[in-house]
C-alpha cells in the first residue's frame, strides 16, 4: 500500500488507479 501512494505521489500513477489499491478515504491525507 505505501508503495501505491508513493507511485501515486510520484505522478506515476493517477488517482484512479491508486484508487483501486487504497480506498479514497485514505488518500485525502
Amino acid at each position: 500500500r505505501d508503495y501505491v501512494l508513493e507511485m501515486y505521489i510520484k505522478g506515476e500513477i493517477d488517482r484512479s488507479e491508486a484508487v483501486i489499491f487504497i480506498p479514497p478515504g485514505e488518500m485525502r491525507q
